[in-house]
């Protein structure tokens, strides 16, 4: 949820997205606060206002690449704690499972000495998980420690 701190009704655009999160249901699905344009932020005392009432929020500024890049970085960890480790199992002439599985999950492997088979090593989130779910060979794991605590 990216908030333009430069603005002076900043806090109205938080409520506004919860609202409308709220509307289309979907208030509990985890997010985090980016507030962007910090470099635009004269006071100072505002950037700590921000880290005491937000502290698991991220501020940055869109214009420096450092940010940017710590930023792709927090995205990538938020969605891979929630990834849990399958083997799938599925039959080589199901194109359709075949395509699923590469459109849903993060192939770590793809064995297709098996007859009749290809067996997948996957990381895949719980949304994707239900996509591919009846092609499930072993239980599934969680991949990182504490994978569904919210951030």
């Amino acid at each position: 949820h990216v908030i333009d701190l430069s603005h002076h009704n900043y806090k109205q655009q938080i409520e506004t997205t919860k609202t409308v999160l709220a509307e289309l249901g979907a208030s509990e699905v985890p997010t985090f606060l980016v507030f962007n344009k910090v470099d635009k932020v004269e006071d100072d005392v505002l950037l700590k206002i921000i880290r005491a009432a937000y502290p698991k929020s991220f501020l940055i500024s869109a214009n420096s690449s450092a940010d940017v890049l710590k930023l792709r970085q927090r995205i990538l960890d938020f969605f891979l704690k929630y990834m849990v480790r399958c083997e799938l199992r599925v039959p080589v002439d199901d194109s359709e499972g075949l395509s699923k599985v590469y459109a849903q999950c993060l192939v770590n492997d793809a064995d297709y000495s098996q007859a009749g088979w290809v067996i997948f090593q996957v990381e895949v989130g719980q949304v994707s998980l239900t996509k591919v779910k009846k092609y499930i060979n072993l239980d599934c794991e969680r991949t990182r420690e504490n994978a569904y605590d919210s951030i």
